[in-house]
């Protein structure tokens, strides 16, 4: 007869509305077995698109601007334990500079003056589930933690998706990027790191990790930028 697993039976309470442990009263105390059940924390990337941010332009050709504008969307994070739900903004796009051109556009005055106005037109490598609306990624190995900053790889089939979350002048682009998705949390990525920390301390066990993504309606192609790195325009496809 083989030896049973052994249990560790912890007590917690919490005034969280958003908590399993929540009773209404605050005062609820539940015990949990963390030796037999394994939790997950969940990254939700939604279609909503509610900002925009400013990032470091990796690669970009001389004359470009050193920092591009990107759009970001909703991202809500939770896990199975707590259920409690924190919102922060996130990247769904990555423009390849190397790939992209300079043109120049001339216009007129009102006093007939010429002048040059420059554009720097980017393609986009992003990502959309294909088959189905929501597409579920596993995490393929455990996340890298450096003081300030985390970054994922998930993996879902063949397909490879990289998440980071940190200062953006510090993050360095995956060998054979697919795609890439930045955590904007208002703090260079503390707010974030602070946030998972939290649940992977609270959970006891090294949690399963999984990224859910929404497929959005338009999907960009290209963007053009101005000389100061602001969106002028998105083809989608």
């Amino acid at each position: 007869m083989g030896n049973l697993p052994q249990l560790k039976l912890f007590l917690g309470t919490t005034e969280s509305k958003g908590s399993v442990f929540y009773a209404g009263d605050g005062q609820r105390v539940s015990q949990f077995d963390s030796a037999l059940g394994q939790h997950t924390i969940t990254l939700f990337i939604t279609e909503e698109e509610v900002g925009k941010v400013m990032i470091h332009n990796p690669n970009a050709r001389s004359k470009a601007p050193a920092v591009i504008e990107l759009p970001t969307y909703k991202m809500v994070v939770t896990d199975t334990l707590t259920e409690e739900r924190r919102t922060y903004e996130v990247t769904r796009d990555f423009v390849m500079p190397e790939a992209g051109n300079r043109k120049k556009q001339s216009l007129w005055s009102l006093l007939t003056f010429t002048f040059m106005r420059e554009r720097y037109v980017y393609p986009v490598l992003t990502y959309e589930p294909l088959l189905q609306e929501i597409e579920t990624y596993c995490i393929s190995r455990h996340r890298s933690l450096k003081e300030d900053r985390v970054s994922y790889s998930f993996r879902n089939g063949n397909k490879v998706i990289s998440l980071f979350a940190g200062n953006f002048d510090q993050w360095e682009k995956p060998k054979n990027l697919e795609s890439l998705f930045l955590v904007v949390d208002g703090n260079k990525g503390n707010r974030f790191v602070g946030d998972i920390l939290y649940r992977e301390k609270f959970l006891k066990l090294t949690p399963a990790v999984e990224l859910r993504i929404i497929r959005r309606k338009k999907t960009p192609k290209t963007i053009e930028f101005n000389k100061n790195g602001n969106i002028q325009k998105i083809i989608y496809l």
